[in-house]
């Protein structure tokens, strides 16, 4: 256990400790990973792909999360049954609840509980158990655990040669230092304590007092910048040569044709945070996207002594709403 405020961290779990828990906890199956190589499988409807960003918590054990896309060109999002249900598709919790028979529950959240006087109080570390993450991306040779916060449970990740000492806060730190990356690593002794959070958080709940939410404002053409140094290119036309070389060889290996269209976004003054996010190497998704060939960047990472190609939430797209090509999420509502 981490050397550290005892109230701070829960039990930290190995991935066979938590398969062997009888509390529904969901295994990296096979249906989790459509989101990761993009692919449709069989008995899903042709018009339908799966979603490549977060999947709802409450999805019954097989089923997946999918983008329809319609006549009109606009999008919706389902929820596809397994094989043996011929590729049942709905589009409401409700419905899928309703066609296998019970009620739909996020089991790997901590739940949040009242107290006498009915005001919430925040899930304890000491009485929750956090679920592997779905999807492959963490080898299983990490470990997990929980770390409290004010008012929920935040799950951490533990790399295995650091004897329990270290652990990172988000996926994105993880995937980083799978990459080789330099990434800075949270210390489980050097943590706040508890009381201690627990009073700064009371300060900015009291600040917070009385002051107006703030109005979200509608993005306008004044709010975006030219930016001269960035270019979109054919993977042919890149000086990206070896970076495209990867990505299409984990493609490959993945079961994409050989000559799958890439992309390559670069920008000759990196050093933005925003520009160096969205750089890279994209692929074309075998659905279009309001009608138009569509984009999603993907990574290459080492697991395992073997490369694998993970997507990400970002996308080439086109926008009827400003009738021009976007970099971003695929939500047209959105900078």
């Amino acid at each position: 256990e981490p050397d550290a405020d005892p109230d701070l961290f829960g039990k930290i779990y190995t991935y066979e400790e938590l398969q062997n828990i009888e509390r529904g906890v969901r295994k990296p199956k096979e249906e989790f990973q459509f989101s990761l190589d993009g692919s449709r499988p069989e008995h899903w409807p042709e018009d339908t792909m799966p979603d490549p960003g977060k999947w709802v918590a409450w999805l019954p054990e097989g089923w997946g999360q999918g983008i329809k896309q319609t006549a009109t060109g606009k999008t919706l999002k389902c929820f596809i049954g397994p094989p043996e249900t011929g590729g049942k598709r709905f589009f409401h919790k409700v419905a899928v609840a309703e066609f296998v028979g019970h009620e739909l529950i996020a089991k790997e959240q901590p739940r949040t509980k009242k107290d006498e006087k009915g005001e919430k109080v925040a899930p304890s570390v000491k009485d929750s158990i956090p679920s592997w993450p779905q999807g492959d991306w963490l080898p299983l040779t990490w470990k997990i655990a929980y770390r409290q916060l004010p008012s929920t449970c935040h799950k951490i990740y533990i790399p295995p040669d650091v004897d329990d000492k270290f652990f990172f806060y988000h996926r994105a730190q993880v995937m980083s230092y799978l990459a080789g990356e330099d990434v800075t690593m949270s210390k489980f002794e050097s943590s706040k304590k508890m009381s201690e959070i627990m009073q700064a958080a009371s300060g900015k709940t009291e600040r917070r007092k009385g002051k107006r939410k703030c109005e979200r404002r509608q993005i306008a053409d004044s709010d975006y910048e030219t930016r001269g140094s960035l270019r979109i290119l054919p993977s042919a036309e890149s000086a990206r040569a070896a970076e495209v070389s990867q990505v299409r060889e984990a493609l490959a290996l993945q079961g994409f044709k050989q000559d799958v269209e890439l992309l390559v976004v670069h920008d000759s003054a990196p050093g933005n945070r925003i520009v160096d996010a969205i750089s890279g190497v994209y692929y074309q998704r075998p659905a279009p996207f309001e009608q138009r060939p569509c984009f999603q960047l993907v990574r290459v990472v080492e697991r395992a002594a073997k490369r694998r190609a993970c997507c990400s939430g970002v996308h080439i797209y086109w926008s009827s709403e400003r009738s021009a090509w976007k970099i971003g999420v695929l939500d047209d509502s959105k900078a």
